[in-house]
């Protein structure tokens, strides 16, 4: 999951890319500090103001202006970004022109969550990724083992370790040898290739 920090430089660097894909958690903190930092500007354009006689005050004495400049563009490359991430095009941000309903509809197409396989703008961020194991993993195969440990954490056992030491120096049976053949070209189609 991407933290607040990380979303931010995001945020910044990526400013000007309105190709590829932009995560929930990325998009929602950057929101966030967006909001935060938009809120002391206007605090700060209320004080100014507040305390300055309105014939000196000028654009340049206003901050939230200059925020609004500063942040448009990020902020819309951003949108366009975490739309890509829920499949859709960067274009349904015209919704926000239809009043009241349409950018009720965008936020909530931004709260979506993300597409974890490849779509048209790219490969998922690696958070989003989910790992695969067939389910159809026969018994006693490496799958059905990483399938078995990652079900359910089992407190260590010293014993088991010291018998893998004993027993590692072992042939394998050319069954064996077979059975880890099958599996690497299972794993080779489904995972490089994409076969099902």
């Amino acid at each position: 999951m991407v933290g607040p920090i990380a979303a931010m430089e995001s945020f910044v660097f990526k400013a000007f890319d309105f190709s590829g894909r932009a995560t929930r958690a990325e998009f929602w903190w950057a929101f966030l500090g967006l909001g935060l930092l938009t809120c002391g500007a206007l605090a700060m354009d209320v004080y100014t103001l507040i305390s300055l006689d309105l014939a000196d005050i000028g654009m340049s004495s206003l901050i939230t202006p200059w925020l609004f400049l500063l942040t448009f563009i990020p902020y819309l490359s951003l949108r366009v970004r975490r739309l890509h991430d829920i499949g859709r095009s960067g274009l349904f941000l015209f919704l926000d022109v239809v009043p009241i309903i349409g950018p009720i509809l965008t936020h909530i197409m931004l709260s979506m969550p993300s597409q974890p396989e490849e779509n048209a703008w790219g490969q998922p961020p690696r958070h989003v990724m989910t790992r695969h194991t067939p389910r159809d993993a026969a018994p006693g195969s490496f799958a059905a083992e990483a399938k078995a440990q990652t079900a359910a954490p089992k407190p260590h056992n010293a014993f088991q370790s010291y018998a893998y030491l004993v027993n590692g120096e072992a042939e394998p049976t050319p069954d064996m040898i077979e059975q880890r053949r099958a599996e690497i070209r299972d794993y080779y189609r489904s995972r490089v290739l994409g076969q099902a």
